[in-house]
């Protein structure tokens, strides 16, 4: 049988046969093109990509002072030293510390090769007396801030 007709005369694409394949045909593409998207997505799923906790982030900042209390002779210098922990890598993480009289600091910048962790520094000199804090603040990715560093400084 052509397509210009069947044997009644009519146009195959009218009749009730012909719908019907066309109908089948359209259901078997639809179902064939979601079940390639659902396999893809969880093929990429099994590899790690796309899913949430394989994303690069930030798991952990830490900051201590050192000296944490401070007697004696000023001027003196406090340092601080840290660490950010980061997971699912490769990334970079952008950060700044962030002190209690307000002073405005740098943006720095750590590169990760994978899970770990890295190192961060600051100091901060005084000439008087003074009991404060500094943090470090991550800026990307996401948004998280170390717990106080606090610290004391008497001078005599």
């Amino acid at each position: 049988m052509s397509a210009k007709g069947n044997s009644n005369g009519g146009s195959f694409w009218t009749s009730l046969s012909g719908m019907l394949t066309a109908l089948a045909a359209l259901i078997t593409a639809v179902v064939g093109l979601w079940a390639a998207i659902h396999h893809g997505q969880t093929a990429r799923k099994q590899r790690g990509v796309d899913h949430p906790q394989a994303k690069f982030r930030v798991v952990n900042v830490i900051l201590r002072a050192d000296p944490a209390n401070y007697n004696g002779p000023c001027p003196v210098t406090i340092n601080f030293r840290g660490r950010i922990e980061a997971a699912d890598g490769p990334g970079s993480v952008s950060y700044k510390f962030l002190r209690s009289d307000s002073a405005d600091a740098p943006v720095s910048s750590a590169s990760f090769a994978g899970t770990g962790n890295q190192a961060v520094f600051s100091s901060w000199s005084l000439g008087r007396t003074y009991s404060g804090w500094q943090q470090v603040q991550i800026l990307d990715p996401g948004n998280l801030t170390s717990a106080n560093a606090d610290f004391s400084v008497h001078c005599q």
